[in-house]
C-alpha cells in the first residue's frame, strides 16, 4: 500500500509527502514551545554594575588610572606606570613606580626627584552622581 497523504506504505512507513512533514514540523514545534516559553518568561539576567573609577585629585575618573597624584594639587609624589590587580573589587592594589620631589621635603635649590617603587591599594567603593563608582581610599 502505498500513499501519498501521509498514510503507511506496504512496509509501515509512512509516506514522504507534504503532509507528512507538517505533522512532523508541528511535532517539533510542539516539543519545543515549552522550551521557548520558559526562557522568555525567566528573569532577565541584572544589568551589569558600572565599572569602577578612581578620580585624578577630584576630577577625571578613569579606570585603572596608570599615573596618580599620591599628594593632590602638588606633584611632590606622583605615582606611575601603574599596574593594577582586582580591580573593581572591593580592594585593588597597584604597584609602580613613584616620583619623589625630594625638594618637597628638604631645603634645597635645584629641585631633586627620586624614583622608587611603590604599592597603592584602594577601597572603599562608593556610588557617584548618576550612575558612577569610585574607590574612595587610596593608600
Amino acid at each position: 500500500m502505498s500513499g501519498n497523504d501521509g498514510s503507511l506504505t506496504g512496509d509501515g512507513v509512512l509516506a514522504r509527502t507534504p503532509r507528512a512533514a507538517v505533522v512532523t514540523a508541528i511535532a517539533v514545534m510542539a516539543a519545543l514551545l515549552p522550551v521557548l516559553l520558559l526562557a522568555a518568561c525567566s528573569p532577565a539576567a541584572a544589568p551589569a554594575p558600572p565599572a569602577v573609577t578612581m578620580s585624578y585629585c577630584g576630577v577625571n575618573l578613569q579606570v585603572r588610572p596608570d599615573v596618580v597624584l599620591v599628594v593632590c594639587d602638588t606633584n611632590d609624589v606622583t605615582a606611575r606606570d601603574l599596574t593594577w590587580t582586582a580591580w573593581g573589587t572591593p580592594t585593588a592594589t597597584a604597584t609602580g613606580t613613584a616620583t619623589v620631589d625630594v625638594c618637597a621635603y628638604s631645603d634645597c635649590h635645584t629641585g631633586a626627584y627620586s624614583n622608587v617603587p611603590i604599592r597603592l591599594i584602594a577601597s572603599k567603593i562608593v556610588s557617584c552622581a548618576g550612575p558612577k563608582r569610585a574607590y574612595s581610599s587610596l593608600r
